[in-house]
């Protein structure tokens, strides 16, 4: 029996002679490793004063209230070495000639008798280093399952403050489905609450997003849960995943607007693109992208949204108008015209429409990038009533210089001759 392959994050302290308690108080790193021999896990820290060290070599099961040991592998062997003020404590249990287990215990190097003091300290030892490691989790989660019910499992993770650990446990937990509805609400509340670890919780969520995202009463929770995140990339990661196991039009939306929450505009511009792909022709899920949008304060990453939009088959005159509107609150001239210019020609021609048009390109403070968008809205074959005018009236009244200005007024009066 292995350790889980994950780096525990331990928060620990030493509580004389009750042995070792874990609080909140402060960090140590515990790090499961192999020693070279497939069948050997360790592990072992210090902070400087005080120290400790568990090795499992081959096949080891404990009792079932983890304060000792039930059997052992012909290869296998336990040892625990603890170092502190109080001296160095050592324990090893081995396979003995008749079968059973052998027993050593020593403080300061000399042996002791395999008595009530040897047993105490073992059983001290045992269960929060047993907790802690997830050693022998699927058996341990079944077998509090099984005798104390779903309830007791949850309590079980809560002790545990390994948050390596709590994954494994959550994985354990549904992988024995069917589960309350009840259950999956607490344990989605643990996961948002217990584990401070992004790359966990952000691992765990993965593994378990089947089990609420087709559930609407569990769906909010799920993504109430990704939120709690705080790296951007791990959120990001959770949100990319949901959209690549499940694309349905309420998870996509959830996804869009947990987008909104996420800090670096890199990662949530990256997300709104995934999600783009998934609301052609769905106007809600398409205004919900240009409200996340909005969100956004990197000009480049907000026009690439926008840009993704536009190439999406966007869904009605009510969603151009409000691209328009997002578009307008883009600082840089150049991006904002690259996405008029890129939308003049692909919007349709009803009155609103060419309104927010030339609202926002209004908003453009450079005469020649303003030129250049209200040229590219000149050159569409069909135009609303009255809007070539307008466009006039716009270039004679912001455009100062004579250059541009002149450009835009040429090919409105072609336009206006030639219809």
């Amino acid at each position: 029996m292995n350790f889980p392959k994950f780096t525990l994050r331990l928060l620990m302290k030493f509580a004389g002679s009750a042995g070792v308690a874990l609080c909140l108080l402060a960090f140590w790193t515990l790090a499961t490793r192999s020693l070279g021999a497939p069948n050997t896990s360790t592990v072992e820290w210090s902070d400087g004063h005080q120290s400790f060290k568990f090795v499992l070599r081959g096949d080891v099961h404990f009792t079932e209230d983890d304060t000792d040991i039930k059997s052992l592998s012909p290869d296998g062997s336990l040892t625990i070495e603890r170092n502190n003020e109080k001296g160095r404590f050592r324990f090893e249990a081995r396979p003995s000639k008749d079968q059973g287990i052998e027993r050593v215990y020593s403080v300061d190097g000399k042996v002791q008798p395999w008595d009530t003091v040897g047993r105490k300290w073992l059983a001290q030892q045992l269960p929060d280093l047993i907790r802690e490691s997830a050693i022998d989790a699927a058996q341990r989660i079944a077998r509090i399952r099984r005798n104390k019910g779903e309830a007791a499992v949850l309590d079980y993770i809560s002790l545990t403050h390994s948050d390596g650990a709590k994954r494994v446990y959550f994985q354990e937990l549904f992988a024995a489905e069917p589960l309350t509805v009840e259950t999956k609400r607490r344990a989605i509340r643990q996961i948002a609450d217990e584990i401070q670890s992004d790359g966990d919780k952000a691992a765990v969520l993965k593994d378990l997003a089947t089990h609420y995202l087709r559930v609407d009463d569990l769906r909010p929770s799920f993504f109430a849960a990704e939120q709690s995140i705080h790296s951007d990339g791990d959120q990001s990661s959770v949100l990319g995943y949901v959209l690549k196991e499940d694309d349905e039009a309420a998870n996509v939306k959830c996804v869009i607007e947990s987008a909104a929450t996420i800090s670096s505009d890199g990662d949530k511009s990256s997300v709104m693109v995934k999600a783009i792909g998934f609301s052609a022709r769905n106007e809600p899920l398409q205004i919900a992208c240009l409200e996340s949008a909005d969100t956004i304060h990197s000009d480049g990453d907000h026009e690439r949204v926008l840009a993704a939009l536009l190439r999406n088959d966007i869904a009605s005159d009510k969603v151009f108008c409000r691209a328009f509107s997002s578009a307008a609150r883009i600082s840089s001239d150049g991006d904002k015209s690259h996405f008029l210019c890129a939308a003049a020609g692909k919007a349709p021609t009803g009155q609103p429409v060419f309104e927010s048009f030339l609202d926002a390109a209004r908003t453009i403070h450079s005469d020649g990038d303003k030129a250049h968008v209200l040229i590219n809205w000149i050159k569409r074959e069909e135009q609303p009533e009255g809007a070539l005018a307008r466009i006039r009236t716009v270039a004679e009244e912001e455009i100062h210089s004579e250059g541009d200005r002149r450009q835009v007024e040429k090919l409105v009066q072609q336009r206006q001759d030639s219809r």
